[in-house]
């Protein structure tokens, strides 16, 4: 008898430091979920504008679209670039060193007041460089995102290599993207929204 209850204290020990760790873990995950999207977009969206280029056929066919878009009251901007990034061709199953890259937002099903953020990755230049290829979903929740393009002087809105015979300064997103707080005892998860900031200088 005194053996069952020795046992019994003992588990409901293990069970009680188990359920603390969960707690801190679910507690840990929730104050690092805020601080660990900005910089993982932040250093994506950085590297691949960083190494934007424009090739020889500029003149003929835009090698760096931005364009201002939205849906109704939400900026939904996109741009399309050529870069110095390494993608994996899964056609020829080697790794390229040029491609074509993009980010855009998608409408998101399971929630219907954000959207989805892609990346257009797409292996090598063709003759429209802007367009095409496969996309891949980076972050589920986006509520907005705002991208502006600067000449040295000026932000706009909207950015054509081919008219502006160049590539902008640097680039700008203003994102407004949502933070999934996982559920605690007695409460639904919730989604809290935060504005990001990215600033990327391009390369010239």
């Amino acid at each position: 008898m005194i053996a069952l209850v020795v046992l019994a204290l003992v588990l409901s020990m293990v069970y009680g430091v188990l359920l603390s760790t969960l707690r801190a873990r679910e507690t840990v995950e929730q104050v690092l979920a805020p601080v660990t999207v900005a910089p993982a977009l932040a250093a994506l969206v950085e590297g691949d504008l960083a190494a934007a280029f424009l090739t020889a056929d500029n003149e003929k066919t835009a090698c760096f679209i931005g364009k201002d878009r939205a849906v109704g009251l939400a900026a939904t901007d996109r741009v399309d670039f050529v870069a110095a990034r390494t993608v994996f061709d899964p056609e020829t199953k080697q790794a390229v060193d040029m491609s074509e890259l993009g980010y855009q937002l998608q409408e998101n099903a399971d929630h219907r007041d954000y959207f989805r953020l892609y990346r257009r990755q797409a292996p090598g230049v063709d003759d429209k460089p802007t367009t095409g290829g496969p996309l891949v979903a980076i972050y589920e929740l986006v509520k907005s995102m705002d991208i502006q393009y600067s000449d040295g002087q000026n932000w706009v809105d909207g950015w054509d290599s081919k008219e502006k015979k160049g590539l902008p300064r640097a680039v700008k997103f203003v994102c407004i993207v949502g933070i999934l707080r996982p559920p605690t005892e007695g409460t639904d998860p919730t989604i809290e929204d935060r504005t990001v900031t990215i600033f990327a200088p391009l390369s010239h």
